[in-house]
């Protein structure tokens, strides 16, 4: 599968988790799981944010073309690890869904770059580096950890 397919499938994931919405027999939409707070949800997402900061962290920083696709491989594999753990939490009521989906997309876009950038880097070819996106779409949802994690990745040799 190539890039275009697997972001356009990572983001009819993200829609369909997003668009699940089951009826907790009271009226109210649900997605997934019950609701959970707002404060719990925060707090849960920094810390994974904070973990995949923490594994991104103890990455050597490569010094040759072989090392940088290992590195861009491995960053990559961390930030899905990431954006996977936030989507198994659910949305809380308080969160704008589209700001979520806004997130998820923008994880899924910088998860893309770092592959492209591994395969990239395998044929001697240029790569985009990331962007903030993620990182603003962050913050619009009040995740300081996961703002600082996009950060850090996209100033890594990752990025370019």
């Amino acid at each position: 599968m190539n890039g275009a397919a697997k972001r356009a499938l990572a983001t009819v994931a993200v829609t369909a988790m997003l668009a699940f919405a089951g009826c907790s027999g009271d009226g109210e939409e649900t997605i997934g799981a019950p609701p959970i707070a707002i404060g719990y949800w925060i707090s849960q997402a920094d810390r994974y944010c904070s973990d995949g900061s923490q594994e991104a962290a103890a990455l050597r920083v490569p010094s040759s073309a072989k090392q940088y696709v290992a590195d861009s491989q491995a960053r990559a594999e961390i930030l899905a690890v990431v954006r996977d753990a936030i989507v198994t939490l659910g949305q809380p009521d308080e969160v704008d869904p589209t700001a979520l989906a806004s997130y998820l997309e923008e994880l899924n876009a910088d998860i893309e770059v770092m592959t492209t950038a591994a395969g990239a880097a395998s044929e001697g070819s240029p790569f985009s580096p990331l962007d903030l996106s993620a990182a603003e779409a962050a913050a619009a949802l009040g995740l300081a950890r996961c703002e600082g994690f996009a950060v850090q990745l996209a100033d890594s040799g990752a990025s370019g």
